[in-house]
């Protein structure tokens, strides 16, 4: 698998996160604020920075093994929206535990997201399951 694909998917996630921001009415702001409804961030992947993009790629990854793992123990598989957004929820978490001590979703379980934060894993799961749809290349045993 190459780089660019990685980049693809963690470009998938981002748009997904990007778009469930947007629909609750978040807009550019110089900073995060929940209750402005603000982020730097609300911009195209590619203008995120290293720093944001690497995490999207860690987690591009993660969903990237999950889901080859997956087709490989039952071919033509394709998970839910909702379990792909707990597999996103599980990478994120995991990717925050080591570079975001102290990160509001460490120690959350998917169960326990509502609001906002279930809408950004359901529609990150979304569009990185449209792109795995038209992925470049096929699992072979």
């Amino acid at each position: 698998m190459s780089a660019s694909y990685i980049d693809r998917i963690a470009e998938a996630l981002h748009d997904g996160w990007w778009a469930a921001h947007r629909d609750a009415g978040h807009t550019l702001g110089p900073e995060r604020n929940r209750e402005k409804k603000t982020h730097p961030h609300l911009v195209p992947w590619s203008a995120c920075g290293l720093e944001n993009n690497n995490q999207d790629r860690f987690m591009a990854a993660l969903i990237i093994e999950y889901l080859r793992t997956r087709e490989r123990e039952a071919p033509g598989y394709r998970p839910t929206d909702e379990e792909l957004g707990e597999q996103i929820h599980n990478a994120f978490a995991e990717y925050a535990a080591v570079e975001r001590p102290g990160h509001p979703e460490i120690g959350k379980t998917w169960q326990d997201h509502e609001g906002l934060d279930r809408a950004v894993h359901l529609a990150q799961a979304a569009h990185v399951l449209r792109m795995w749809e038209t992925r470049p290349w096929k699992e072979t045993k």
